[in-house]
């Protein structure tokens, strides 16, 4: 057997694994609040807009949304709006296997595919109705063609990093780093592309004018974040804003979300050591500093911007991982093959532990992953809610990460009763320490606005109880502080008789009627 044959057949080999990994139970778990907040924002655009403001304000692009909108006309289930994001992902594979081969070699280019393929936390996004399994994908592809335009300066080289460029950060403002990246190594090595620095200079030209309708909601998103006095429920307070986040990143690069210490540890000196082994090779050396520059300048840049206002999510800072991958799988290709066959043996062996426990939505050390939660099931949920409602009656929630997941289902399910199923679908909230007060949202900017509808005056009261770390108010044993969601539903009984109670995963459904 020629080599192109063996190469062929491991490539198709790799490929394989990640499309059976990506698809493996796919629809087993309901959509979260990011997802169904992507196909409500999607569907119904201009609605959302005037009741929550998510679109405008809250991402300053389009184009996921109207990806999502396409999309999602092939259905609405679970597996066909998430078969979007495994058909990305697995072409990012199939990509990253053709950078790592110009750049290093074929060898370097095989070990690449199979590192993003069982990448704990590339499977977890390429499984979810988001769009960063396509960030992903744009990215890689616009510093390709980055790289090839910089070799040949060939137009269609450059049209192509134009177009993915453009691309990537209108489907995330963060990938504005990724950009920054490319123009501080044109910098670094601007003697060797002297000749090629007027047209460069050109491609970011028609760049910036394109990318003015995207500056425009970005100082709008700026603003807001550093200097709005108003309280917006997206701000993230609960993001990261230490040091230890950037460590965290390299952990979940690594080894994923859903590893304890004992595995993830090891598992990152191992990451590390092939990391620094990739930088040191002079084969592609100069495309290495540019894969070191758009991994690590957009992780340090949010590291920045969380010092001024929490902003540090992983996810935001995805695509850095798959320049992480390609300096890995160059150190590990460096080695014997039968050293690289024992190396892959037990980063895969070790990845293992992390890609089981994701299957069993198994999160060991939730500090370390933030914004990530244990998946619920909000669709058992809302039938249930959907198949024994009754006209005048109004739906609470204690957590306001349920509410979005709820309409969806409402919508889907629901269609008879839709219209009053959303009209009472409220949150409820403590205010000043003692009043449980129900809250909607008004038209701009998602504050947080009092509505005129009392939690007293209803017959017959839903309460989805249920909490983004769903184990603090199951397991309150009435020492310490008393969580706000135990404190809303002891309120809730003084007024109401509980006539029925349904548990789903990480889901309490109450039925309350008036005393």
């Amino acid at each position: 057997m020629n080599k192109n044959r063996v190469y062929l057949t491991l490539l198709s080999s790799v490929l394989l694994l990640g499309f059976c990994l990506r698809i493996y139970q796919l629809a087993r778990y309901s959509l979260w609040f990011d997802e169904a907040a992507s196909v409500l924002s999607a569907d119904y655009m201009h609605e959302m807009i005037s009741k929550m403001g998510m679109l405008e304000e809250r991402y300053p692009s389009f184009l996921s949304n109207q990806f999502i909108y396409y999309w999602q006309r092939l259905g609405k289930d679970e597996f066909t709006l998430r078969m979007s994001a495994v058909i990305f992902g697995m072409l990012a594979v199939l990509v990253i296997y053709r950078v790592a081969k110009h750049v290093f070699s074929r060898k370097a280019g095989i070990i690449a595919a199979f590192i993003l393929a069982v990448s704990p936390i590339h499977i977890y996004y390429s499984r979810e109705v988001r769009v960063y399994s396509l960030e992903i994908l744009t990215v890689l592809v616009s510093v390709y063609f980055l790289i090839k335009a910089l070799e040949s300066d060939r137009m269609r080289y450059w049209s192509g990093y134009l177009a993915f460029s453009l691309a990537s950060i209108y489907l995330h403002y963060m990938n504005i780093f990724i950009l920054f990246s490319g123009i501080i190594f044109v910098l670094i090595y601007y003697r060797k592309c002297r000749c090629l620095f007027k047209r460069w200079l050109a491609v970011n030209a028609v760049l910036f004018i394109f990318l003015l309708p995207w500056m425009i909601n970005t100082a709008y998103l700026v603003k807001t974040m550093f200097y709005s006095s108003q309280k917006h429920y997206w701000v993230l307070w609960w993001a990261g804003h230490s040091f230890k986040n950037i460590l965290y990143t390299f952990k979940n690069f690594s080894a994923g979300y859903n590893t304890n210490a004992a595995i993830y540890i090891p598992l990152t000196a191992i990451f590390l050591i092939f990391f620094s082994a990739g930088l040191r090779s002079k084969r592609g050396s100069k495309s290495g500093v540019l894969f070191l520059l758009c991994f690590l300048i957009p992780i340090f840049s949010m590291y920045m911007i969380s010092k001024i206002s929490p902003w540090y999510v992983d996810r935001y800072v995805l695509p850095s991982s798959i320049f992480y991958y390609l300096l890995v799988a160059n150190g590990i290709s460096k080695m014997s093959n039968r050293r690289i066959l024992a190396a892959l043996c037990i980063i895969t062996a070790l990845l293992s532990f992390g890609t089981v426990n994701y299957y069993k939505d198994i999160i060991p050390e939730r500090h370390t992953c933030l914004g990530v939660g244990t998946k619920k099931d909000y669709r058992q949920a809302a039938a249930y809610i959907i198949d024994n409602f009754q006209d005048g009656d109004m739906i609470f929630h204690v957590d306001y990460c349920a509410t979005l997941p709820f309409e969806h289902y409402f919508r889907l399910i629901g269609k008879d009763k839709f219209e009053e199923l959303s009209s009472g679908n409220y949150l409820l909230v403590v205010e000043d320490g003692e009043d449980v007060v129900p809250f909607k949202f008004q038209e701009r900017g998602a504050k947080r606005v009092k509505s005129d509808i009392s939690v007293e005056n209803n017959r017959r009261v839903w309460l989805v109880y249920s909490s983004f770390v769903f184990d603090t108010i199951i397991n309150y044993d009435g020492k310490g502080e008393m969580p706000e969601e135990v404190y809303i539903r002891d309120h809730m009984e003084k007024s109401y008789i509980r006539k029925d109670a349904r548990g789903f995963k990480e889901i309490i459904v109450y039925l309350y009627e008036k005393r």
